[in-house]
C-alpha cells in the first residue's frame, strides 16, 4: 500500500463479504494497492473455487527498479562490522534501517558507513528523480567468528555461480537444495583454496564447511577436503582431512564437512582446502565434462 509519496509498505487485508478491506500502519492516508507484484510473491488470496488471485496493482504508475549493494567488513580496532550501502551513479539518495522495519517512512539517509555489532536485518530504499524504487533491498546478518572476516582466496570461484562475490562463503547465509537460490558459491574444473584471517589469535572450537551435491547437474563433492590453522599465516597445521569415493548417486544432499577440537585452541589463520574431481566420471552422463563443486556457508565457533 502506498500513499501520496508512492512508497510502497506491507499491509494487511481482510475480506469482507465480496470486498478485501486493506490497511497498513505506516501509510495514514492511501491512495495505491498492489498485490503480488514480485516474481516470488506467495499466494494467499485465494477465490472461493480455491484458485489463486492473479498479481494486480490499483496504480499507473512508472515501475523503477535501483538496486543498494550492502558490503560489509570486519574492523578489528572497532570490534565491529562496517557497512557500505553503493547503488548507481543515477541515485539520489538512500534510506536504511537496521531493525528489518521498512526504510521509506523511518529509515536512515545513508551519508557514509556505519557499525553494526550484532546479528540484524538491513532493509535499504534507493531514491531516483525523488521516487522511491520499487524495490527494497534486503541484507540478513548472521554472524559467527568467521562472518565477513578479511580472506584470501588462492583460487577463484566461476563468475557464473558466485553467489554475490568474494565474501559469499562468510556472509552468514544458507543455501537450500535449490541450486539457483543465488547462494551457492561454485567452482567448475578448479579447486578451492581459502584463508581467513581472524585479525589475532582467537579460540576456536569448531569449524564447518557446507557443499552440495547433485550429479545429475554435474555437481559433486570434493575427492578431499582439509582444514588447517596457523598463527603466521606461513606454517600450516592439518586438523582435519575427509576423502571421499564417489559412487553414483541420484539424490540431491547438503553435506557438512566438520571438526571439533576436544579443548578450544587458539589460532589467527584458518585454511580450507577441497579438491575438485576435475572432469565428470566415465559412468556418469556428462563423462569428461568439468565437474562442479558448489560450497556455501563457513562456520567458526
Amino acid at each position: 500500500m502506498a500513499g501520496e509519496d508512492q512508497i510502497f509498505y506491507p499491509a494487511s487485508a481482510v475480506i469482507k463479504s465480496e470486498e478485501v478491506s486493506v490497511t497498513s500502519d505506516f501509510v495514514l492516508n492511501p491512495i495505491a494497492v498492489r498485490f503480488g507484484f514480485s516474481n516470488t510473491a506467495p499466494t494467499n488470496l485465494f477465490s472461493q473455487y480455491g484458485l489463486p488471485a492473479t498479481s494486480f496493482r490499483s496504480d499507473d504508475w512508472p515501475i523503477i527498479v535501483k538496486q543498494v549493494e550492502t558490503y560489509i567488513e570486519y574492523k578489528p580496532e572497532a570490534e565491529a562490522y562496517l557497512v557500505t550501502l553503493t547503488s548507481g551513479d543515477d541515485v539520489n539518495q538512500i534510506k536504511y534501517t537496521t531493525n528489518g522495519d521498512p526504510p521509506g517512512l523511518t529509515g536512515l539517509i545513508y551519508r557514509n558507513p556505519f557499525y553494526i555489532e550484532k546479528e540484524c536485518t538491513i532493509k535499504s530504499l534507493a531514491f531516483f528523480e525523488g521516487r522511491a524504487s520499487d524495490a527494497i533491498s534486503t541484507k540478513e546478518v548472521k554472524m559467527n567468528m568467521a562472518t565477513f572476516k578479511p580472506m584470501e582466496l588462492d583460487t577463484r570461484y566461476d563468475n557464473s555461480r558466485s553467489a554475490g562475490g568474494d565474501q559469499a562463503l562468510i556472509d552468514g547465509l544458507f543455501g537450500s537444495l535449490n541450486i539457483n537460490d543465488g547462494r551457492w558459491q561454485g567452482y567448475l574444473g578448479a579447486n578451492l583454496d581459502i584463508t581467513i584471517d581472524f585479525g589475532e589469535r582467537a579460540e576456536i572450537s569448531t569449524v564447518k564447511m557446507t557443499a552440495l551435491k547433485d550429479q545429475n547437474a554435474r555437481i559433486f563433492l570434493p575427492n578431499k577436503v582439509t582444514f588447517e590453522v596457523s598463527n603466521d599465516g606461513e606454517r600450516f597445521a592439518e586438523i582435519y582431512r575427509k576423502p571421499l569415493f564417489h559412487g553414483r548417486e541420484e539424490n540431491v544432499e547438503i553435506y557438512q564437512y566438520e571438526f571439533s577440537y576436544k579443548n578450544p585452541r587458539k589460532t589467527r589463520y584458518l585454511r580450507i582446502r577441497a579438491d575438485n574431481m576435475g572432469v565428470c566420471p566415465p559412468w556418469h552422463s556428462g563423462a569428461g565434462e568439468r565437474a562442479w563443486m558448489m560450497f556455501d556457508e563457513m562456520v567458526v565457533e
